[in-house]
């Protein structure tokens, strides 16, 4: 909400940063004008606020949002609030409930700064896309679900769910058309080299269903259950684990369920972001860590940071919220589908010296070789194929 400052008549909104006080008197604060310095006191409230209008400060996508903190309040003085923020900062919950409820925003825990994504891109290792590294030893797909596109990551794991991204691309097309589904299958069916020389399959795959392409996922996945492909469903209730048991969604007239019919599987998105991005914090190799082949995009690094932590308060109660830091979020949602599909596979479970003696190299100066052209996936992969 603008207002207009009664001595340059500057349009601005309201933030906190701009109230001062003289030294040790915050029951005497004002309001300085950014534009020219002027003070604004209480007594100009009334007249700014009936010149006010409502700005927009974004490009508009279909939904409007709107933001108003206290200072706007004519009920409140500046130096009202003032005091409440010196009392309040005497403690970091005060202080977290303070600039929820008083400025309208949300609080960031220490620590829960945004990655940085060149950080990340810096340290891409040299192996290649569509390749699986030696310690690598089975592969999952995570794939999210847009109106336009399939977004799909497999990724290989290892010992101490040490993880490598081995393929990366968008499927562009509406889920609710079968020809970006068959290009689905197409990568799902897909055989990577592995650096000992063996052909690997992708094991699980987790397939987003929320978003409105519900159905065309549960068509998908229902005739698919055999080759380990999944429905889910992401959940954000607060130490949900990462993949619960699974619910039957076909049903006949008489309410009975259908034998053999799709499951729906409840991911916890929280729990699985939390460590996902405890893991991408790691600096050096070993269970847990998370590597990338050389010749991924920016885009890619982006999208996988482009949400972190925060605390908001609902009705006085602190929740840890993720909320996006820009607007494509997609890899990210992939990590998580993928981390799921590979608990789904067993991952807690594996014999990892058997499994390991079975991938061993026939010739151990064998290189990882790029997939020849019959395997490649298909041609409709968006705007990073030219990456691979």
């Amino acid at each position: 909400f603008f207002v207009p400052c009664p001595h340059c008549s500057e349009f601005d909104h309201l933030q906190w940063g701009h109230v001062k006080w003289p030294d040790g008197k915050p029951a005497e604060a004002f309001y300085a004008c950014p534009h020219c310095g002027g003070v604004i006191t209480d007594a100009d409230k009334h007249k700014m606020l009936r010149k006010g209008e409502w700005r927009g400060t974004a490009p508009f996508t279909g939904l409007a949002g709107f933001h108003l903190n206290e200072l706007y309040s004519p009920w409140r003085t500046f130096g009202q609030i003032a005091v409440d923020f010196i009392s309040a900062k005497r403690s970091p919950e005060t202080l977290k409930t303070w600039v929820n409820t008083s400025l309208g925003e949300t609080w960031e825990e220490p620590g829960s700064e945004e990655l940085d994504f060149s950080k990340l891109s810096a340290r891409a290792e040299p192996y290649k896309i569509l390749t699986v590294p030696q310690q690598a030893c089975f592969l999952t797909a995570g794939i999210d679900t847009q109106d336009d596109r399939l977004s799909v990551t497999v990724k290989g794991w290892g010992r101490g769910e040490e993880s490598w991204l081995v393929y990366w691309v968008e499927l562009i097309g509406s889920p609710g058309k079968a020809d970006v589904w068959a290009q689905l299958d197409q990568v799902l069916d897909m055989t990577f080299e592995h650096a000992g020389g063996t052909d690997l399959k992708i094991t699980s795959a987790a397939i987003d269903s929320g978003g409105h392409h519900t159905q065309d996922v549960y068509n998908y996945a229902r005739s698919r259950k055999a080759r380990g492909v999944m429905a889910i469903k992401g959940s954000n209730s607060p130490g949900k684990a990462v993949l619960s048991r699974p619910t039957p969604q076909d049903v006949k007239y008489n309410g009975k369920v259908i034998k053999h019919g799709v499951d729906l599987w409840s991911i916890g998105t929280d729990t699985a972001k939390g460590q996902i991005y405890n893991r991408l914090k790691l600096t050096e190799p070993g269970p847990g860590f998370i590597h990338f082949p050389v010749g991924l995009p920016d885009e890619y690094y982006l999208q996988l940071t482009a949400e972190k932590l925060v605390t908001k308060f609902v009705k006085g109660f602190p929740r840890k919220e993720w909320v996006k830091v820009r607007p494509r979020n997609e890899v990210i949602d992939c990590e998580v589908y993928a981390y799921a599909a590979a608990i789904a596979a067993g991952i807690v479970r594996v014999n990892w010296d058997k499994l390991e003696a079975a991938l061993k190299p026939r010739d151990p100066e064998k290189s990882i070789v790029v997939l020849p052209p019959k395997q490649r996936p298909p041609r409709n992969r968006g705007n990073f194929s030219q990456n691979w």
